[in-house]
Formats: structure tokens, sequence, C-alpha cells
């Protein structure tokens, strides 16, 4: 038994049967999800942590604790699994699936761990399994919002060094942005979706974006 179990067990008068669907049902998610949770092959958003938290008279970070707190993403290709696209929020964004098809499991940033590819459970806003199909270099997802789409989504493949004709994430300063890499000559020049172009040397490479969902548009 893990410590979520326990937990559950504790939570439940001492009686672990039913718990997971007398959870699922106080969070209105699937009892399956809840299963995920206590095997360890899904971490739940920060939003049903922070409800967990208040059904079970603990602090958040105490609920993190009862799964696994340290991550790290597989170095060869994502091991995929059988089962539907599973999400942990109401995003719309990816269309229904039919049939079966294969899927893995990324997690989901709005600012990248400094120790990345290792990295806190907390640190994440949540996994999303989805086909492999639409992410077949991705090894994370990136939210970045944008001035007209503040959900937007980009499937990232880290990269260190800039690649010219990609669209890459990138940070410069403290500010994450997308930039149109082009090469002007012998030199590596980096235009932002709005503002003139800067030398590569001017920000941080992150990654190539290889799909995105929300708009984008550079303007000169």
């Amino acid at each position: 038994m893990n410590k979520f179990e326990k937990q559950l067990e504790k939570w439940n008068n001492g009686i672990l049967r039913g718990a997971q669907a007398k959870l699922a049902k106080c969070l209105q998610v699937t009892t399956a999800t809840v299963a995920l949770w206590a095997t360890g092959k899904r971490h739940p958003s920060k939003g049903y942590v922070a409800q967990m938290a208040r059904l079970f008279g603990l602090d958040e970070h105490s609920v993190e604790r009862l799964f696994t707190l340290t991550d790290k993403l597989p170095t060869g290709n994502p091991r995929p699994t059988i089962g539907w696209a599973l999400q942990d929020s109401n995003d719309t964004t990816f269309p229904a699936l039919r049939g079966e098809e294969k899927m893995v499991s990324l997690p989901v940033f709005s600012i990248l761990p400094a120790t990345y590819p290792h990295f806190l459970s907390r640190e994440t806003n949540g996994w999303w399994t989805i086909p492999v199909v639409w992410a077949p270099k991705a090894r994370f997802l990136f939210r970045l919002p944008g001035k007209n789409d503040p959900d937007r989504l980009l499937f990232v493949e880290p990269s260190t060094t800039w690649q010219k004709g990609k669209m890459m994430l990138g940070k410069q300063a403290r500010t994450y942005k997308l930039f149109r890499v082009e090469q002007k000559g012998k030199q590596i020049i980096l235009y932002p979706e709005k503002g003139p172009g800067i030398p590569a040397q001017q920000a941080t490479s992150i990654g190539v974006v290889t799909r995105y969902f929300g708009r984008v548009k550079f303007t000169p």
C-alpha cells in the first residue's frame, strides 16, 4: 500500500475499499482517473491537489508528497500505453479519438525547471496523455500566453542550439518568447513575434516547437 492509498484509507474511516470511488465522486472525475493517480501512472493537476487538501484536512504540499515527487523524462522514445486520451483540464483542443491509439504522457510547464530534465511534480501544470502521432518528438508541453490567446500551448522538442528555419521557444532575460530562427550570412538572427530581430547570443534556446495550438503570428 503506497502513501496515497494509506491516506485514502484514513480518510475513508479506515477502509480502503470504495475509497477511490468515493474520492472520484467528490472530485467529479472517473474512478479510473483516481486509479491512475494511485498507481503512479498519472499525476493530479494542481486544482485536484487543492481539492484533495481540503478533503483530507492537509496542506497542498503534504498532498503532493503522497505522489511521486521526483520525475525524469525518458532519454529514449516514450513507452506508449494503449487507451483513450486523458486531460487534466476541460480543454477541447484535441479532437475526440476513435478506436485505440498509442499514447504517451507528457508534462505541462509554464516555467521550465532549472534542473530539467529532472523536475518535481509540483513544478508541472499537470500531465497530458495524448496520441504519440500528435507529438512524435515533443518531450513536454509549454503554456506560453499570447496577447490574444492566454491558453496557447506548445509542443516542444528540447534543443540547446538554435536551428535555422525553425520556430523555437527561447528565453531572453527572464521572459519566455517564441522566435523564428533565420541565418543572415554567418550570423543566426532570432525574430520574436513582434519587434526587430536579435543576435542568437542574446537569448537561450529551449527547444523546437513541433506543434502548437493557439495564435502565432510574427510581425516585423
